[in-house]
C-alpha cells in the first residue's frame, strides 16, 4: 500500500505498508478500507480491513469452485462477491458476503453455448446489476445479476473465433455512462462495443415426488425456446433458470425413472415466473434370475450392467449367483460378468424376458470395464487416482486423457487417471505421487500358455525438467513380480500388447496385474493414464479364435550366450515389425534395434553384465513376444 498524495513533485509515493503477508496476490482492489484480494495460487479470494495502513486484519478467506481465483468484484451494494478461476470450463462465483462469518456460494455461471469447449473465464467486473466478463476464446458475455442467486446470460460478442482454452479477450470495461464497453483481445486488438444491456425473464420454483412429495434433486429442467437454456434441481428440489425472451413457453420437467412433465409458464423480462411441479415414478418391474458357470451350473457372484433408452443400471448377483433389481419395461442391451469369467452381451432384450433368465458364464480372465469387478486403487497422488469412467478427453498439444476407450470392446468405460470435468490437460491429472491399479487375484496355476493382453494409454508432457515420468505394469505371482513395461514418453493411442506368461513368471493361483503411475513431487508435468481390454487366454485359444497371440513365434540360441546370440523369426506369412528391445529385470532398457525391413533372423551382438535378461520384439500391430534371455 502506498500513500499517493504525498510527494507530487517528486512522483515518488510512500510506502505504507503490505497489505497482506505470505500469499501471491493475483488481482485486487479497495472499496473504502476494505480490501478484496483474488489470492490466485491459494485457490480462494481474501478480505482484509486495511483501516490502518500499518495493521492490516484478515477478515475472511473463501475458497472457488475451481481453487484458482483470478479476479473478484463486488456488486454495488456491497452484499456479493462475483469471482472467475482463470480455468478451462470453470464458473464464474458468486458468493454471498454479507455475513463474513457465513460466506456461501450462491449460485455459479459458464456459457451453455460454448459448454465443454475449454473457454476460460478470465476477468468480471459489476456493473448496475450486470456482470460484464472476458473469455478466453468466447469474447464477451454479459449476465444479468440482479437476482445473484440466479445468474443469467442476456448479452454476448465473440471476438475470437478459436475454439478452446487459447488466446482471446483478455479485460471488457464497462465503466461508461453511454453502455460502452472497451474489450481487448490477444489476437484481434481493439474492440468498442455497444451494449444494450437488458433484464432476463426469470423461472423458479420446486419440483417433488407425486406420490410422497419429497423434493427431486438432479430433475432437468428445459425452457422449450431458441434461447440456450439448462438447469438441473439441487437437493431440496429446487431450480431456478432463465433466459433473455419474454413469451409464453413450455418448461419440460424430465428425470430417470420418472415421467417427463411438460407445464406452461408466462416470462416477462425482469419478473420472476414461479412453478411447482409434480412428478410421476413410471412403473417398475421387479425381476429376478442367476448367474451359473456354463460346465456345471453353479451360481457364482457377478455384475449386470442394463443400457437402453429407458436408463441405465448395475447391480450384483450374490455368492449363490441369484440376482433382484427393478427397472423401467423397455428394451436393453445386457451385459453380465464375473471375475474368472469370460464376459456376456444379450442385445435388444426386452426386460420382462429377463424374468428367471439364467445367464451362463464361460471360465476366462476378461475385463472390458463395462462391469465393476473389483479391481483396486491405491496410492498417494494429490489427484489423478484411477477411476472407471468413461473418459472425457483432454489435450495439451495433443490428447493427453483420451477422449474415448479402447474401439471394439465393450461399451464405453476404461480404467483412467483423474478424469473430471474441463478439457485442459492440467485438470484432474496425476499430480505430486503415485496412483496404483491392481487386478483381483488370477489362479492360473492349470493354465499350460496363458497369454495376457490389455491396452494402455500414457501421456507425459510439459513442466520443467523435460518429462520424467513413468508408468510401469507389472505381474505378480504372489512371490515374485516381473515388470512387463515400462513407458517413459507418451503415446497418444491405446497400445494393444500381449505377453506369453510362462516364459515370464511362475504360474500360480495368485497372479495379479500391477499398472502404476506416477507425477515425481518437485518436478510436475502433465501426467494420464488408462487401461482397458484386458484378457487372459490360453496360447491354443487364441491361435484360432482371436488375435490376441502373434501369428509368429521367436527362437533365441544360444541361450545361455556369451557375446552374441541369435534372434529367429518362426513366421506363417510376411509379418512386419517395429523393434527389438532387451530390457532388465526392472524392465529397463537396455538396448533397441530397429526391426523394420527385419525377415528371417537377427544376430545380436551384446556388451552387457551377466545375468538375466528379456528380450522383446513387437511387430507392426503392436502385438509382442518377450522371452528370457541369459548372459553368462
Amino acid at each position: 500500500m502506498f500513500d499517493v498524495t504525498q510527494n507530487p513533485d517528486t512522483g515518488v509515493p510512500v510506502y505504507l505498508g503490505p497489505a497482506a503477508l505470505g500469499r501471491y496476490s493475483h488481482d485486487n482492489f479497495a472499496r473504502g478500507d476494505t480490501l478484496y484480494s483474488a489470492d490466485l495460487n491459494s485457490g480462494f479470494f481474501s478480505i482484509t480491513d486495511v483501516s490502518d495502513k500499518s495493521n492490516p486484519v484478515l477478515l475472511a478467506t473463501q475458497s472457488t469452485s475451481r481453487n484458482f481465483t483470478h479476479n473478484a468484484w463486488l456488486s454495488d451494494d456491497g452484499d456479493y462477491l462475483f469471482t472467475t478461476d482463470e480455468k478451462s470450463n470453470a464458473y464464474v462465483d458468486a458468493y454471498d458476503i454479507s455475513d463474513l462469518g457465513n460466506i456461501k456460494r450462491i449460485d455459479r455461471y459458464r456459457p451453455i453455448s460454448t459448454d465443454g469447449n475449454g473457454v476460460v473465464p478470465h476477468n468480471v467486473h459489476y456493473f448496475n446489476g450486470y456482470l460484464v466478463i472476458s473469455y478466453y476464446s468466447d469474447g464477451v458475455k454479459i449476465v444479468d445479476a440482479h437476482r445473484p442467486e440466479n445468474m443469467i446470460e442476456v448479452g454476448a460478442y465473440d471476438t475470437n473465433d478459436d475454439i478452446g482454452a487459447g488466446d482471446g479477450c483478455w479485460g471488457a470495461y464497462p465503466y461508461f455512462a453511454d453502455g460502452i464497453i472497451l474489450a481487448s483481445d490477444m489476437d484481434n486488438g481493439l474492440f468498442v462495443l455497444q451494449a444494450d444491456y437488458q433484464r432476463a425473464a426469470y423461472l423458479e420454483g420446486l419440483v417433488r415426488d407425486a406420490e410422497n412429495g419429497a423434493p427431486l434433486a438432479g430433475v432437468k429442467v428445459e425452457i422449450l425456446s431458441d434461447d440456450f437454456n439448462l438447469e438441473s434441481s439441487g437437493p431440496d428440489g429446487v431450480f431456478r433458470t432463465g433466459q433473455l425472451t419474454s413469451g409464453v413457453f413450455n418448461v419440460r420437467f424430465s428425470k430417470e425413472t420418472y415421467v417427463d412433465q411438460i407445464v406452461e409458464a408466462t416470462m416477462v423480462g425482469g419478473s420472476v415466473a414461479l412453478l411447482e411441479v409434480s412428478m410421476e415414478r413410471i412403473p417398475m418391474l421387479q425381476l429376478s434370475g442367476n448367474i451359473v458357470r456354463k460346465d456345471d451350473q453353479l451360481g457364482i457372484a457377478g455384475a449386470i450392467r442394463l443400457e437402453g433408452e429407458e436408463g441405465q443400471y448395475e447391480f450384483f448377483a450374490n455368492e449363490a449367483g441369484q440376482f433382484e433389481f427393478s427397472a423401467t419395461e423397455g428394451f436393453y442391451t445386457v451385459y453380465a460378468g464375473a471375475w474368472g469369467y469370460q464376459q456376456k452381451v444379450i442385445e435388444n432384450i426386452s426386460l420382462s424376458m429377463l424374468q428367471g433368465m439364467t445367464i451362463e458364464l464361460e471360465a476366462g480372465y476378461e475385463d472390458d470395464f463395462i462391469l465393476d469387478l473389483g479391481w483396486q486403487v491405491s496410492g498417494d497422488a494429490s489427484s489423478g487416482a484411477w477411476v472407471r469412467e468413461e473418459p472425457i478427453g483432454t489435450n495439451s498439444g495433443g490428447v493427453a486423457n483420451p477422449a474415448s476407450d479402447l474401439a471394439d470392446d465393450l461399451g464405453d468405460f476404461c480404467y483412467v487417471t483423474g478424469n473430471g470435468e474441463g478439457t485442459s490437460a492440467g485438470s484432474f491429472d496425476v499430480d505430486n505421487g503415485t496412483t496404483v491399479l491392481i487386478s483381483p487375484p488370477m489362479d492360473l496355476s492349470d493354465f499350460q500358455d496363458p497369454i495376457l493382453s490389455y491396452a494402455s494409454w500414457y501421456f507425459d508432457d510439459g513442466g520443467n525438467p523435460n518429462p520424467n515420468d513413468t508408468l510401469e505394469i507389472s505381474i505378480s505371482n504372489g512371490t515374485d513380480t516381473i515388470v512387463l513395461e515400462k513407458i517413459y514418453t507418451y503415446t497418444g493411442v491405446w497400445e494393444k500388447v500381449d505377453f506369453s506368461l510362462k516364459d515370464l513368471i511362475g504360474l500360480t493361483n495368485n497372479m495379479s496385474l500391477i499398472i502404476k503411475i506416477s507425477d515425481f513431487i518437485n518436478t510436475p508435468h502433465l501426467v494420464e493414464a488408462g487401461l482397458d481390454g484386458f484378457q487372459v487366454r490360453e496360447q491354443m485359444a487364441t491361435s484360432t479364435a482371436s488375435n490376441l497371440a502373434p501369428e509368429w513365434s521367436v527362437n533365441i540360441f544360444p541361450n545361455p550366450f556369451q557375446d552374441q546370440f541369435r534372434l529367429v523369426l518362426n513366421r506363417s506369412g510376411n509379418q512386419a515389425f517395429r523393434s527389438v528391445r532387451l530390457l532388465n529385470q526392472m524392465g529397463q532398457e537396455v538396448s533397441r534395434w530397429n526391426a523394420e525391413g527385419l525377415s528371417d533372423y537377427l544376430d545380436i551382438h551384446l556388451s552387457v553384465p551377466p545375468g538375466l535378461y528379456l528380450l522383446e520384439v513387437v511387430d507392426q500391430q503392436y502385438r509382442r513376444q518377450v522371452r528370457k534371455v541369459v548372459k553368462q
